[in-house]
């Protein structure tokens, strides 16, 4: 979980920001080490001011089961 938590902050702290859209375990692979790798980029989107607005559009994208309880409400 710190390996995720940490390439999530990875990724949210780029610039632009880099949303990830479907986090979830089958997007966390182990390599020969130990060491998680965040994959499946297919509904990742980079944050811009107009990114609200087009996520509220975008009703596809990402597992639902697996979304934020913003991402369900449109946000």
């Amino acid at each position: 979980m710190m390996e995720i938590a940490a390439g999530m902050v990875y990724l949210h702290s780029r610039t632009p920001t880099l949303l990830h859209g479907d986090l979830k375990a089958i997007n966390c692979l182990v390599d020969k080490n130990g060491t998680v790798k965040i994959t499946d980029f297919g509904f990742a989107r980079i944050k811009s001011e107009s990114a609200r607005t087009s996520m509220q559009k975008d009703k596809g994208g990402g597992t639902r089961r697996w979304m934020s309880p913003e991402r369900l409400k449109g946000g």
